[in-house]
């Protein structure tokens, strides 16, 4: 028997094969990561089955189970079909459902989605993100349609932070963005107050800042409030301070600890803003509230309690 007939017909076979594989549609060819090499994830199976499937086996490949990214959908740009956002460690992508990759934001430090917000009803919606790098919080605007992004402000050392989304202006349709927090600043300083008002644009949603207020002293707790205090049609914005929010309670001893502050002014101010309005208020200071100051050393603290 010639030994080449067998070789040639294996050759053969083998070939049909690479042949077959080329022409096989993609989406036969299982497991995939996302089902198929179109990775929309999208499976023909249809439910309503007799008998609920069991598991037979499973193995631990070992390694933590940690999500590698967080997902969402979102109808973006108002096209009545949704888009999907998905999240990593580093950045964010949307994609169509089908996959198709539309933008992608990488060097994003730990980001995390806020909310989508269509601040002009329009249909095109604002992606509203926070990023990390544990030394300070970055935020930013991402148009939903076009993927281009914006830093709106970033924030550290933060006691209290507030923000809203409200038809601020009476003269402009859609909504603003106000966003208010204190917390430290430069030694000396004490608490500081940040207030920012920001607008979008209709088409674009590009950032614009309306307002921008910066603080100094014993800021704790800030919160606006816009209201028509005068009468006069015209809208003023108040911004309410530990003594609005301590007064109205007529305490009779505060306790003041916990500040951490490396001045004593600070506190002081704390104190006259109180006894303005509380003259025979009593306060009781506790050590920490002074931070410096070693409580095993009764001179150091009779210094300090001197000023009061």
């Amino acid at each position: 028997m010639n030994r080449s007939i067998p070789i040639a017909f294996t050759f053969l076979l083998f070939t049909l094969l690479i042949l077959w594989n080329q022409q096989t549609p993609a989406d036969t060819r299982w497991p995939t990561y996302r089902r198929d090499q179109t990775r929309y994830g999208i499976s023909p199976l249809q439910g309503g089955m007799s008998v609920a499937p069991k598991v037979l086996w499973s193995v631990d490949l070992g390694g933590r189970q940690t999500t590698a990214e967080q997902i969402q959908f979102s109808d973006l740009d108002g096209d009545s079909v949704e888009e999907l956002l998905r999240v990593g460690r580093n950045y964010i992508a949307c994609e169509l459902l089908p996959g198709q990759e539309q933008w992608r934001i990488g060097d994003l430090p730990n980001p995390k989605i806020i909310g989508i917000y269509d601040f002009n009803r329009r249909g095109r919606q604002a992606i509203l993100i926070e990023s990390n790098d544990f030394r300070q919080t970055k935020s930013m605007v991402i148009d939903g349609h076009s993927g281009q992004a914006f830093e709106l402000y970033q924030r550290q050392s933060v006691f209290g932070y507030r923000y809203r989304m409200a038809n601020f202006l009476r003269d402009e349709s859609g909504q603003q963005l106000m966003v208010v927090w204190d917390g430290w600043g430069n030694p000396g300083q004490g608490q500081q107050l940040h207030l920012y008002l920001w607008q979008f644009d209709a088409l674009s949603n590009t950032p614009k800042q309306l307002l921008s207020i910066h603080g100094s002293g014993n800021i704790f707790g800030a919160q606006p409030l816009i209201a028509d205090l005068e009468g006069d049609d015209s809208d003023e914005l108040i911004l309410k301070r530990i003594a609005t929010n301590v007064t109205p309670r007529q305490p009779n001893l505060i306790f003041i600890g916990g500040i951490s502050q490396s001045d004593i002014d600070s506190i002081h101010q704390v104190i006259d803003q109180v006894r303005s309005s509380l003259p025979e208020v009593e306060f009781l200071l506790a050590i920490g509230a002074f931070g410096t100051v070693d409580p095993r050393n009764p001179e150091a603290i009779g210094r300090v309690y001197s000023f009061f």
